[in-house]
């Protein structure tokens, strides 16, 4: 089970990513979408806006909000 964690959150990061650089970021990054101030706020908001989905899915975006707010 926590492979699989492991994997949605990869999957919610690459995600977090692509939006970023579509909304004109484009050098949002998988390490600096946890330390840039605006891509840290713009990627908590997209995470608080994908709850709901799933145990799995949620437990996976509790997992990287802590991330972020460390």
């Amino acid at each position: 089970m926590n492979e699989e964690i492991e994997s949605i959150k990869c999957q919610i990061i690459s995600a977090g990513v692509d939006n970023l650089r579509k909304f004109g970021y484009p050098t949002a990054n998988k390490k600096s979408i946890f330390k840039t101030l605006i891509f840290k706020k713009l990627f908590m908001q997209m995470l608080h806006d994908n709850k709901g989905q799933g145990s799995k899915v949620d437990n996976a975006i509790d997992q990287l909000i802590a991330k972020l707010t460390k």
